[in-house]
């Protein structure tokens, strides 16, 4: 096997890691990076007071379900906020916005 063939098999295998990484592994950056994980609106009820909530439940914007994961951080500071709109992209939070009780019913009723 000429040296050229090694180079293009080790740079197909290592595509193949990365590829298989990419489809397995949900971090804020694989999820960010991964074109398979598309951007959803998310709903989510947190604990006042707080500005790092911890595996925060998602109820989708569509279906009005619970999504079958949790978010494993979210941060944001309303020291009166107990309901959130979460634009995110898997496990990658791209941006929160606090709302009222009212609100959040009406998006997940």
């Amino acid at each position: 096997m000429s040296k050229k063939t090694k180079l293009i098999s080790l740079i197909v295998g290592l595509l193949v890691l990365v590829l298989l990484a990419l489809a397995t592994i949900h971090t804020p950056v694989t999820d960010r990076i991964n074109p398979l994980v598309h951007e959803q609106v998310g709903y989510a009820k947190v604990v006042k007071g707080q500005n790092k909530y911890q595996d925060v439940k998602i109820y989708d914007s569509e279906t009005k379900k619970p999504l079958p994961y949790t978010i494993k951080e979210v941060t944001g500071y309303d020291p009166t906020g107990e309901y959130m709109m979460i634009k995110h992209k898997g496990q990658y939070v791209e941006s929160i916005k606090y709302l009222s009780e009212k609100e959040f019913s009406q998006a997940i009723d």
